[in-house]
């Protein structure tokens, strides 16, 4: 008898698995900037920048350095990856992988923070975007 009511006690305790929260929408908006990225489509990474580095920097000239970027890899890239992803209340960085094959396969780990200004969330441009990866402009 003291089995059985323990058995019972043990599965009325059980308790249903905790929904997941959910999200902020800065992973989901860090996977669209590396898609954009990947697939060079310039006006679609341009709109996911924050509202200030739109306001600093011209969708032309984000255009120059986009590609720029994308020619300093040294590789063309076939896959960019979200390898991982910290958010931190209005702030997240997201760490990425570029991964091309040119005979051998070619990697390049990179990053890029994203903020949240109120009105939603943007990424913000690494100020050596555009400058040869891995240099200090």
């Amino acid at each position: 008898m003291g089995v059985v009511v323990l058995a019972a006690l043990l599965c009325g305790c059980a308790r249903a698995p905790k929904a997941q929260p959910a999200g902020t929408g800065a992973r989901e908006l860090a996977q669209h900037f590396c898609k954009a990225m990947l697939a060079q489509d310039w006006d679609g990474a341009y709109a996911d920048l924050a509202a200030s580095d739109q306001k600093r920097m011209a969708a032309d000239h984000f255009v120059r350095l986009a590609r720029q970027y994308r020619a300093n890899l040294g590789f063309e890239p076939s896959q960019l990856r979200l390898r991982s992803f910290e958010e931190q209340g209005p702030k997240a960085l997201a760490h990425v992988v570029w991964i091309g094959h040119d005979g051998h396969e070619r990697r390049f780990k990179d990053g890029f923070a994203l903020q949240n200004d109120g009105t939603g969330w943007g990424v913000i441009l690494p100020a050596r975007f555009g400058t040869h990866p891995g240099k200090q402009p």
